[in-house]
């Protein structure tokens, strides 16, 4: 039984997000009744992105911008268009790699402009888009160095963006520039007394000569540096300083509905009106966390504004202001718990907003544009990208698979999936069930046991006979399962310290692993009778949990017992296991050596003896890998003399990863190249020597390939 990797889209399990950058785009007042023809171009999704900013000039168009990034690891704009409904991605204008965009105004439907950063260079760009296609403007008169935070256009032909920027080795310091519809022209904007630096984070225009920027100025250096609100008001194109309010230590976003009415939001939990001459504070609702902040605000009149915040603790939510004295907190739900960021807002009436940010996906990390629309009532998840994997699959013959994993559905919440292949094509059979199944192994092709988490958290257990699924009880958290018929199956249990037993009406439990060293990890097993498993993992030798050890363990019917492992380097694992019989099992895993360099490896059991081998292909990072993030992480093997092992690596030098399948003709190991490079093989089945199905993720999309014994070839898995 090929061993299952969790392909973790929400929840807990996911090591890193990848968060939107937290910058504000300026509040867009003009409004049209009518939409223009939007004639968007999609483009292939990417390995993960992020959206940064938003603009809706009517409540069913916005424009959302960001970056992405394919295969190479560096950043690229990016943009997508909401018309109530779906979600379309753009062909967005390619600039110097690891650039994006970081601030978007749309003065109408077919009027907006974008501007973006260019890690590579330092300097700044925008583009423009008609309704139909981007278009890249003239350079800034920006100095070198600069960073650009937002932009707001109040008409067709006027727009202001703000950011910061130094020339050479000088103080970091606020600055603007206009564009006219032609070019931009540099704006003299004005620091504070005894500024050591500053910056401006946003801006919001009422009228092409009312505009109102925010952001930060520094006085002092050392340890003795204070960090103060910074505001700024254009006239004409003239700027002037205005009085900031004395609480927070910096505002975060403003918006500007009429020109002598402006709500500021920043500085941790702060919200403050500005009549064009004094500051008035609002009371803000307290979410209930240690670090709680604002983040954005869009005001769609003046008495109609939405605040975003959020922080680790609580979440994202978002606070309402109708005109009184103080705001009102609202929810954003995320039952998931996903490391989820939303960075911008922005609302078209007081009944239509939209947040933009990103939701991790992977434990890559990986991470895909989110999206979160008001509509008066309720806060809701705006699905933008279709995201799916498969973590396992089991093949009864050449003819008949059955995967499990999971999908992101229309609400951005796990939904737990299942395809089934007849030799030439999938169907998709998901159960109906929020969650994530991580493994399935078929006895017949009318049973089939999976396994995996619900949406709450809770064990999930399906049971396939064929042509659906009905619910199973389960003893617990299932990792891994093994069924050798529909009367015996074993199974691992969460996190993988204890097994269960299924006899075709029941779970039974209690038969513990045996535990060595400080921690015990089982990965993966694999049973070929009642009376004979495998299992494999790893265990620790120091009270830190660093040093790793190759674990393996058989099952007698009746309990486990310990079978030394060879050791190979100074920290290995095994990561998955597979025995043609009680005599022939195959293990595979990774090794560092005593220079800290990572290898994969394979050891063989005869019955009373192992016998290692060295594996090509690439490990990845090396240390820190251990333990099946990188290397073989699934291995099939249909006869003593046929195995197919499949994981991925990634390489640190390049920033792409890319899969790995390797095969077993009895006497060596071989590297065979995969059909599809840069996505993360996950679990292999082969019901026979010389036929696999492999499964698993690349990029946001579900993966599955086929060896025929020679060459792998894609298949088209369904997309949920």
């Amino acid at each position: 039984m090929p061993a299952a990797r969790r392909i973790t889209i929400h929840g807990s399990l996911v090591a890193a997000a990848v968060i939107g950058l937290a910058s504000i785009a300026g509040a867009c007042l003009a409004r049209t009744d009518g939409l223009a023809a939007v004639a968007e171009s999609g483009s292939p999704p990417p390995v993960q992105a992020a959206l940064a900013a938003v603009s809706c000039p009517a409540a069913r168009l916005c424009l959302a911008v960001g970056s992405s990034q394919p295969l190479n690891g560096l950043n690229s704009p990016f943009s997508q268009v909401w018309n109530g409904v779906t979600w379309r991605t753009l062909v967005t204008p390619e600039r110097q790699p690891d650039s994006s965009l970081a601030g978007v105004s749309c003065a109408s439907a077919t009027r907006c402009l974008a501007v973006g950063n260019d890690e590579h260079t330092g300097i700044p760009f925008g583009d423009s888009w008609n309704g139909t296609a981007w278009r890249t403007l003239p350079a800034f008169k920006l100095p070198t160095h600069a960073t650009l935070t937002g932009v707001a256009c109040p008409t067709a032909g006027t727009c202001i963006t703000v950011g910061t920027g130094r020339t050479s080795f000088a103080a970091l310091g606020a600055l603007a520039e206009s564009w006219n519809g032609t070019a931009w022209t540099r704006l003299a904007t004005v620091d504070p007394p005894g500024a050591t630096s500053s910056s401006f984070a946003a801006i919001s225009c009422a009228a092409a000569t009312s505009c109102l920027a925010v952001g930060q100025y520094y006085t002092g250096t050392g340890a003795s540096r204070t960090a103060h609100a910074l505001a700024e008001s254009s006239r004409d194109g003239v700027w002037s300083l205005q009085p900031a309010p004395a609480g927070p230590d910096g505002l975060a976003g403003v918006s500007c509905p009429a020109t002598a009415r402006c709500v500021a939001v920043g500085g941790g939990l702060y919200a403050a009106t500005w009549n064009g001459s004094t500051w008035t504070t609002l009371t803000v609702a307290n979410p209930g966390s240690p670090y709680p902040g604002l983040l954005a605000v869009s005001c769609a009149s003046a008495t109609s504004c939405m605040t975003l915040g959020g922080d680790n603790d609580t979440g994202m939510y978002a606070q309402s202001w109708t005109g009184g004295p103080s705001l009102t907190l609202l929810s954003i739900p995320n039952p998931a718990h996903a490391s989820r960021g939303l960075s911008a807002l922005s609302c078209a009436g007081t009944s239509a907003c939209l947040a933009v940010g990103s939701i991790a996906t992977l434990g890559n990390p990986q991470a895909i544009p989110l999206a979160e629309a008001w509509n008066g009532s309720s806060w809701q998840a705006r699905r933008t990208e279709r995201v799916d994997g498969l973590a396992s699959v089991s093949c009864l013959s050449a003819s008949s698979c059955l995967a499990v994993g999971t999908y992101v559905n229309p609400a951005d919440n796990n939904q737990a999936q299942a395809q089934a292949w007849n030799s030439s094509a999938w169907r998709v059979v998901n159960p109906p069930v929020l969650g994530e199944l991580t493994d399935v192994s078929c006895a017949g092709r009318s049973f089939c046991l999976a396994a995996g988490t619900t949406f709450a958290g809770a064990a999930l257990v399906e049971l396939w006979n064929g042509s659906r699924w009905t619910p199973g009880a389960s003893p617990g958290a299932l990792a891994q399962v093994s069924c050798v018929s529909r009367s015996f199956c074993m199974a691992i249990g969460s996190p993988g310290t204890q097994s269960a037993t299924w006899n075709g009406a029941a779970w039974r439990t209690g038969a513990s692993f045996v535990t060595a060293g400080t921690t015990t990890r089982i990965a993966d097993l694999s049973c070929t009778s009642p009376t004979y498993c495998m299992a494999v993992g790893s265990y620790t030798t120091d009270a830190h949990g660093e040093v790793n050890v190759p674990l393996a363990e058989v099952w007698n019917g009746i309990r486990w017992k310990w079978l030394r492992a060879p050791v190979t380097g100074q920290n290995g694992a095994f990561n998955a296991v597979s025995c043609a019989s009680g005599s022939g099992c195959m293990a595979v895993g990774n090794y560092q050596d005593i220079k800290n360099a990572g290898h994969n490896m394979a050891a063989r059991w005869n019955g009373s003896a192992w016998r290692v081998f060295k594996l090509p292909g690439g490990f990845g990072y090396g240390a820190g890998l251990i333990n099946g993030v990188s290397g073989p992480t699934s291995v099939s093997c249909p006869s003593l003399s046929s195995c197919m092992a499949v994981g991925n690596y990634y390489d640190a030098g390049n920033g792409i990863t890319y899969d790995l399948a390797i095969a077993w003709n009895g006497t060596t190991w071989r590297l065979t190249p995969t059909a599809r490079p840069g996505g993360g093989l996950a679990g292999v089945s082969c019901p026979a020597p010389g036929s696999c199905v492999a499964v698993g993720q690349a990029g946001t999309r579900t993966l599955a390939e086929r060896w025929n014994g020679a060459t792998w070839s894609p298949l088209r898995p369904a997309n949920p």
